[in-house]
């Protein structure tokens, strides 16, 4: 069965408990938070575009910060019905597509948008006790297009350097989801 893809937009959470394939294109600072339940066949991705909410100014969608964005994604698939402790997550993006400055690495590292967010959405997930993180692909310089088919657990990463790969597949052995890299 061919599925329609379920583009996921800028600063938007999907969930689903029937199979899906989600797809972002042009991810490049922001990032993708993937999320599977293989227990519940529950899973779920958000398009995550800054590392943290400003706390003086009400957030008009979670999915724009890391820090709102990950506790929206978790209680929206456990509405759904999956398990806290069977969610397992990876993350894909996060790369350094802005430049500051006259030279193209400041050497700053508050310079560079994509890796605060990789780094917030681990600060979030061991604050939120998940420890089930499973993939990543995450860094450099170009933009990514990415894929997860929630029936088969594949997650598929394109950049314009390295092409198509598949990043992992979710599986599930000895009872316990492990991302298999292909």
């Amino acid at each position: 069965m061919s599925l329609v893809p379920e583009v996921v937009g800028m600063a938007e959470i999907k969930v689903s408990s029937k199979p899906t394939l989600y797809s972002r294109v042009g991810l490049g600072s922001c990032i993708a938070i993937i999320a599977f339940d293989s227990s519940t066949s529950i899973s779920g991705f958000a398009h995550v575009m800054l590392p943290q909410s400003f706390k003086d100014r009400p957030v008009d969608r979670a999915a724009k910060f890391v820090d709102t964005a990950v506790p929206a994604l978790f209680d929206e698939m456990i509405a759904h019905g999956a398990e806290r402790s069977k969610i397992s997550f990876a993350i894909v993006g996060g790369a350094q597509i802005f430049q500051f400055g006259r030279h193209q690495d400041s050497g700053n590292p508050a310079h560079d948008l994509g890796a605060r967010n990789v780094q917030s959405a681990f600060d979030v997930f061991a604050q939120q006790g998940i420890t089930k993180f499973v993939g990543q692909d995450t860094g450099g310089t170009l933009g990514r297009v990415v894929t997860f088919h929630s029936e088969s657990g594949e997650i598929r990463v394109r950049t314009l350097a390295k092409g198509e790969r598949i990043l992992c597949k979710f599986e599930v052995v000895e009872g316990e989801v492990e991302c298999r890299q292909r």
